[in-house]
């Protein structure tokens, strides 16, 4: 089992075991003697978990984040879930009482499973031709990246892709241990969908939290007009309210110098909450960067992608806040992997494919290390 199972996960660091339990006469497993020790210096690396669910698993003595510090703390497992977070003496007294199938010292710093809100689970691209689809997502993939929670897409191709093979493709990460969601439809506009009804898939659909993504100022996008927006989020917001969710039109966001404009222009005169529109690529650009800030004083969230870039972005906003000088609310800023979609880099004349790559599931905590290293020195909370 793995710490990583549904949204009770948590990514922390692990050693390999110095010591093995021996099994009596009886076929009981003895008590192990000694302590298993974290050697490496990564933050990031799953702890791996007993294979049967009534083995406990006690990880003492970690800083615990969650997301707030709890200071240091021992967390039990136990059938792949966490059972206690307990603080040093109770950890101490419940290994003197007990007799534990495996303790492992932990000096380093747990976290939350991280939530990947943009993830292309079966496969992005195809802007190359057909041999240029990208594989599938993988559970083992995303988890050893310390991803538990994701939220799948589909992208450029709604066609070969479908919406029916995404839902399928996200019960088959849940039943391999993560928790997984998605949006229904693709870059187009209408969008494609299971029941033929954006609402209906989000009311109908447990796991369907909204519509998405949804190009614009992306010439692979169908440039949806400001009234096709402004209806998408009008479903979207009463199939939210409809279903008890907070339902979301998810929009990519090309270069393009347009930008967030079709979003501005469907939200102007309404009451339609700014929220409804979770805009990502927002470090993309100049233009893109500051229209996210628009959005956020609007009541609106945004979504970048990892990367060096969103780094610096974030960092610049985290310094702003910190001296005084306004900045941009970060907690509505998320950011995602894109794991899994395409890298395409397109001719600028031409709009013809002359490179081609696809994004890892490596990319958030390669961020995140990159913003415990940042100028704005917020550490480990500010930057989950």
């Amino acid at each position: 089992m793995h710490p990583s199972r549904r949204q009770d996960g948590a990514s922390g660091s692990a050693g390999e075991e110095t010591a093995q339990g021996d099994v009596d006469g009886d076929g009981n497993r003895r008590p192990l003697e000694g302590n298993f020790r974290a050697e490496s210096p990564a933050v990031h690396a799953l702890l791996p978990l007993p294979e049967k669910s009534l083995d406990l698993t006690l990880l003492a003595g970690g800083e615990v984040f969650s997301p707030k510090p709890l200071g240091k703390r021992d967390l039990l497992f136990g059938g792949g879930r966490i059972v206690a977070v307990l603080d040093v003496d109770e950890g101490l007294s419940l290994r003197k009482a007990c007799r534990f199938v495996r303790y492992i010292e932990n000096g380093l710093s747990v976290v939350p499973g991280l939530v990947d809100i943009h993830v292309h689970a079966t496969g992005g691209g195809g802007e190359a031709g057909p041999s240029s689809m990208i594989q599938p997502s993988s559970s083992q993939k995303l988890m050893a990246a310390g991803t538990t929670t994701i939220v799948g897409v589909l992208g450029t191709d709604g066609i070969a892709r479908s919406p029916e093979a995404l839902v399928a493709k996200c019960r088959g990460l849940e039943a391999e241990g993560m928790t997984a969601f998605f949006y229904t439809g693709s870059y187009a506009v209408p969008p494609r969908t299971v029941t033929e009804s954006v609402e209906k898939d989000i009311m109908m659909i447990d796991r369907c939290i909204g519509v998405g993504e949804v190009a614009l100022s992306d010439p692979r996008g169908s440039y949806p007009t400001v009234q096709q927006m402004a209806e998408l989020g009008s479903a979207v917001y009463r199939a939210g309210l409809l279903s008890g969710k907070k339902a979301i039109v998810h929009c990519h966001m090309g270069g393009e110098e347009a930008g967030l404009i079709p979003v501005f222009e469907a939200l102007k005169g309404k009451l339609l909450p700014a929220r409804v529109f979770l805009p990502t690529h927002m470090s993309r650009t100049p233009g893109l960067v500051a229209q996210a800030r628009e959005l956020v004083k609007m009541g609106g969230h945004v979504d970048l992608t990892g990367g060096k870039g969103t780094a610096e972005v974030i960092d610049g906003w985290l310094k702003e806040a910190r001296s005084g000088s306004g900045g941009i609310d970060v907690s509505k800023v998320s950011i995602s992997s894109d794991c899994y979609g395409s890298l395409p880099k397109l001719d600028p004349e031409t709009g013809e494919v002359i490179g081609y790559d696809y994004a890892r599931p490596t990319s958030l905590l390669k961020t995140l290390s990159r913003l415990m290293d940042g100028e704005a020195g917020g550490g480990l909370e500010d930057a989950i």
